[in-house]
């Protein structure tokens, strides 16, 4: 009994900690959208007068403005984004949950490290597409 007790203790402090991590990496999103934004156009005007993923600079950004918008923010909020947040994530608190969890058995510290895992996953997955939604809605696409 002790042991799930300590275990839950262990995993709602951890949980928190990585939602912390998961608060901070998101917040750069917004940024990232401005900069990818700027290299699409940059890659537009280098690749002109031919298109960059279909998209002309001569039509920017009268006619094409919500299509590199569009591609900006799925640059910065796609599933590759989301699972590399996850894995930096990951790899910060792995080391927290095995100082924490050495006491424990194996078992234990496999599923505590295995829920904490699920948890940070989900919580990119909700984190990041608020902030796609929050994106799309402030640039109208």
């Amino acid at each position: 009994m002790g042991n799930a007790i300590a275990n839950t203790d262990v995993i709602n402090e951890l949980t928190e900690r990585a939602n912390y991590f998961v608060e901070e990496r998101v917040a750069k999103i917004p940024a990232q959208f401005k900069s990818q934004k700027d290299h699409i156009v940059h890659e537009m005007h280098k690749a002109s007068p031919d298109s960059y993923k279909d998209l002309y600079i001569k039509d920017y950004p009268e006619k094409n403005e919500k299509q590199v918008s569009k591609l900006a923010i799925h640059n910065v909020t796609s599933n590759e984004v989301k699972h590399q947040i996850v894995e930096e994530i990951n790899g910060e608190v792995d080391p927290i949950i095995d100082a924490k969890t050495a006491h424990l058995n194996k078992l234990v510290r496999t599923a505590t490290k295995k829920t904490i895992h699920i948890a940070i996953e989900k919580s990119v997955r909700i984190a990041v597409n608020k902030v796609q939604a929050q994106l799309e809605r402030d640039v109208g696409c």
